[in-house]
Parts: structure tokens; C-alpha cells; sequence
């Protein structure tokens, strides 16, 4: 009888677990203003949420292509794009896993899976300390998708971010590396609203989640960074043999990943 109560709590106590794990479900807009109109490029993008720790996957190939997609003002700002982006997108080699955040929450460390782009050396491991976020909430409200939201901001690598949370979902996470709110981020963007982040779907999973990395290379972030200025520097030298008149730089959203970026 002792036998079967024990395992029957054993039971209990594993399915309360996986019941408090959630899959989130996020598309990330960037926005880009040129010459030529308005690019909006959609990036789908999953939170995976438990009580301890949490794992963030994007540029993830599905069917052998990324879960991305451009909205174009123009045909001739699609047709400029296509070729401005050719030997950039010839160069990427994704994979099913994607880029990963693992959040621990226990030890406050971060850990990211990154592609590396220079001289297609594929994706490698970065271990970090989980970033210290001073959010100052504001007595602001709005309704997004039937929850009831407040507004926060934060100065974050020297960049201005809005968020709206509700603290009808007791996850305190988010999109990317954001999170320790008192509720679940719904949407997010940055001050001049070039990045954003809208939760589309919140969702109870039953499987365990699996927070093991694929085996790369591990690497210290002061690397990846050096990598990917190179990378960039290289990359931005190129475009301007393309295209004389084009002003390039690079925008580093979050952590260490740059966005390159055409005026």
C-alpha cells in the first residue's frame, strides 16, 4: 500500500511538471526602411517554457527551408532584394535544430547555439551568464489577445525596448534573452519599432522537453563576436562593389547577433 502511494505521488508530481511546460509561439518582424519602400522580413520563431529553464529556437529549417518570409513594398524592391541577398543566402547552412537560447534559470546562465557565417563553419556554442534586465513598469494597459497587458521598458545594449506582458500567464519569460517580468511577454519591439516580437499562440505540451544542444564547437562569446565582426566587415565590403551608393552597417539587436542593414 506505502509502495503504491509513493508511486502514485511519484506520478502526480511528473505530471504536474510536464503540465507547467508550455511551447510559445512568436513571430519576429524586422523591419527595414530604404530608397525603395518597406521590407518586413517575419521570422517564426518558439519559446519552450519550464519552471527552471527555458529554450528559444529560431532559424530553424522545416522542409529544408527557414521559417521565414518578406513582405516587400514593391515587385522592384523583391527583385533588388533577391539580388542583394543571393550570395549571403547561398552561403547558409541551417539545420532542423536552428539557433537556440537556453535560459537556466538555477545557475543564471545562458547558453547559444549560433550560426557562424564566416567561411560557412556552421553553428558553434557560446556560454554566457544569463543578462541582469532592469525593467521599469509602467502604469499603462491594453488589451492583446483577450489578455490584459502592462507596459515595461528597458535600456538593453544601448537600445530602448517596450514590452507588454500579462500576468494572467504566470511565466515569467520571454522572447529572445528577455524575461523576469511578473507574467508572460506578448509582444515586444524596440523604440523605433525596426524589431518586434507578437506572440501568436500559447500552447500546453505533454512531452518532455529535450534541452540538449547538438555537439559543436564550444566557444567564448568574446570569439563569436570577433568571428562575426570579420564576417560582416568582408560581407559589407562586397555589398558596396554592388551597390556604390549604399550606405551598410550593422545592428546588433541582442547578445552578439548583427543584422546587416542597406540605406
Amino acid at each position: 500500500m506505502r509502495v503504491k502511494f509513493i508511486c502514485s505521488i511519484i506520478i502526480l508530481l511528473f505530471s504536474n511538471k510536464l503540465l507547467s511546460q508550455h511551447k510559445i509561439y512568436y513571430d519576429n518582424i524586422t523591419k527595414i526602411v530604404d530608397s525603395y519602400g518597406e521590407t518586413l522580413i517575419v521570422s517564426k520563431e518558439y519559446l519552450y517554457s519550464t519552471p527552471s529553464k527555458s529554450k528559444y529556437v529560431y532559424n530553424q529549417l522545416v522542409d529544408g527551408k527557414l521559417e521565414k518570409y518578406y513582405i516587400y513594398a514593391t515587385q522592384e524592391q523583391e527583385e533588388r532584394a533577391k539580388k542583394f541577398n543571393a550570395v549571403q543566402n547561398d552561403n547558409m547552412n541551417y539545420d532542423g535544430f536552428g539557433s537556440i537560447f537556453i535560459k537556466d534559470f538555477s545557475i543564471s546562465k545562458i547558453i547559444g547555439r549560433e550560426y557562424f557565417p564566416s567561411n560557412n563553419q556552421g553553428f558553434k556554442i557560446v556560454n554566457q551568464e544569463l543578462p541582469y534586465l532592469k525593467w521599469v513598469i509602467v502604469d499603462e494597459y491594453k488589451t492583446i489577445e483577450n489578455y490584459k497587458c502592462q507596459k515595461a521598458t528597458i535600456d538593453y545594449l544601448g537600445r530602448k525596448f517596450f514590452a507588454w506582458f500579462t500576468s494572467e500567464i504566470s511565466i515569467q519569460d520571454g522572447p529572445s534573452v528577455f524575461y523576469g517580468l511578473p507574467g508572460l511577454i506578448i509582444e515586444m519591439q524596440n523604440e523605433d519599432n525596426t524589431k518586434s516580437y507578437k506572440l501568436t499562440k500559447i500552447e500546453e505540451i505533454n512531452e518532455e522537453i529535450n534541452f540538449d544542444l547538438p555537439e559543436n564547437k564550444v566557444i567564448e562569446s568574446v570569439e563569436l563576436k570577433d568571428e562575426l565582426d570579420e564576417y560582416y566587415k568582408n560581407l559589407i565590403k562586397y555589398k558596396k562593389s554592388q551597390f556604390p551608393d549604399g550606405q551598410f552597417t550593422v545592428s546588433y539587436d541582442y547578445i552578439l547577433f548583427p543584422v546587416l542593414v542597406y540605406n
